[in-house]
C-alpha cells in the first residue's frame, strides 16, 4: 500500500510509568508472536500490507533464568505474510535503561540493526531500532560526546533509525520564547512541537551527519578522528543519507508529562566535510495523529 513502516511509541498499549515490578507484572507478555501486542502488530501488518514496530513489555525466553525473570522493555517488528496473518520478523530489547525501566526490566544485550525490504522495489534497507533512552549517554554517566547509539549505527551502515519513544517533557515544559502572557504561551507551546527535543535528538545523532568525529571522546585513550576515507567500518560513498524517525507519547501518566513532537529527519554526511539535517515532517507537543512522511529511497 501507501505505507511501508508504521511506528508506535514505547510501551504503546500498557503505559510507561510503573512504580514497581508488581505494577507491570500483569502486562508483561510472552516471547514470540502470540502475545497481545505481537498479535495486534501481525494483524495490522497483514491488513495494511506494511511493517509495524510497537513497544511492549516482554518476557525473554532466552533470559528467563535471570534475576529479573528476563523482563525486557522491547519492540516487536512484524511484516505482512503468514497466509494473511502477519509474521514476527524482529524483536529488539532496550539496551540503555532509564530510571523508570530499572524498576522492573533488565538491559537488552546490544543495539541492533537488521535488513528489511523497505527500499525501491523491495530492496533491502538496514534498519536500526531504538527505544527512547538508547540515544542518551549510558545511564547519563558516560561522556556526553561518546555517542554510543549513533556510532553503532554509523558502523553498522544503518540507513533508517526507527525510534519508539516515551520522551518526557522537560521541567520548564515550554521552549517558546515570546513576550506573550503565560496562558497564551502555554497554549502556543501545547500546539507546537518542543523544538529543543528535536535539536537534542539530532545532537545525539551527530556521528550520522557529521563526517569527522572522534569516537569514544572523553575517554583516556589514543582515539583518532574517523572519516569514511580513513577506513571507517562503512560503505565508501560520497554522501551517506540516513533517516531518523521517532514516534513519541503525548499527554501524561502518573504525574509524568510526555513531550509528543514525533518527527522524521533526513541526515546527510559528505566525504570531505559538510552534511546536515533536514526536518521532513513533525507533530506538535499534544497532537495525536498519524504522521505520514515520504522519505524517498533509503
Amino acid at each position: 500500500g501507501d505505507v511501508n513502516l508504521l511506528i508506535l511509541p514505547e510501551l504503546a498499549f500498557t503505559g510507561y510509568v510503573f512504580e514497581s515490578r508488581d505494577a507491570i507484572a500483569p502486562f508483561v507478555e510472552p516471547d514470540g508472536p502470540t502475545g497481545p501486542t505481537a498479535s495486534w502488530a501481525r494483524r495490522v501488518a497483514a491488513r495494511l500490507g506494511c511493517y509495524v514496530q510497537v513497544g511492549y513489555p516482554r518476557r525473554s525466553a532466552a533470559a528467563a533464568a535471570a534475576a529479573t525473570g528476563g523482563w525486557r522493555n522491547s519492540v516487536c517488528v512484524t511484516a505482512p505474510g503468514g497466509d494473511g496473518e502477519g509474521v514476527l520478523v524482529a524483536t529488539y530489547d532496550k539496551h540503555f535503561l532509564y530510571e523508570v525501566d530499572e524498576r522492573w526490566a533488565e538491559e537488552g544485550d546490544a543495539f541492533k540493526a537488521v535488513e528489511l525490504p523497505l527500499g525501491r522495489e523491495g530492496s533491502p534497507v538496514k534498519v536500526g531500532f531504538g527505544i527512547c533512552m538508547d540515544v542518551n549517554p549510558y545511564r547519563f554517566t558516560a561522556p556526553f560526546n561518546k555517542f554510543e547509539f549513533a556510532w553503532f549505527h554509523r558502523h553498522a551502515g544503518t540507513r533508517l533509525v526507527s525510534g519508539s519513544m516515551a520522551w518526557v517533557l522537560s521541567k520548564d515544559g515550554d521552549d517558546a520564547d515570546t513576550d506573550e502572557s503565560e496562558e497564551d504561551r502555554s497554549e502556543e507551546a501545547a500546539a507546537g512541537p518542543v523544538t529543543k527535543t528535536w535539536q537534542y535528538w539530532m545532537l545525539r545523532m551527530m556521528p550520522l551527519w557529521k563526517e569527522a568525529m572522534r569516537e569514544n571522546a572523553g575517554e583516556d585513550d589514543d582515539d583518532e578522528v574517523h572519516s569514511e576515507d580513513e577506513g571507517a567500518e562503512e560503505p565508501a560513498e560520497k554522501e551517506t543519507r540516513v533517516v531518523f524517525a521517532a514516534c513519541n507519547r503525548t499527554g501524561g501518566e502518573n504525574g509524568t508529562k510526555f513531550c509528543g513532537s514525533s518527527a522524521v529527519f533526513e541526515m546527510r554526511r559528505r566525504t570531505g566535510g559538510g552534511g546536515g539535517v533536514q526536518l521532513l515532517g513533525g507533530l506538535g507537543r499534544s497532537e495525536e495523529k498519524v504522521l505520514l512522511v515520504d522519505v524517498g529511497d533509503v
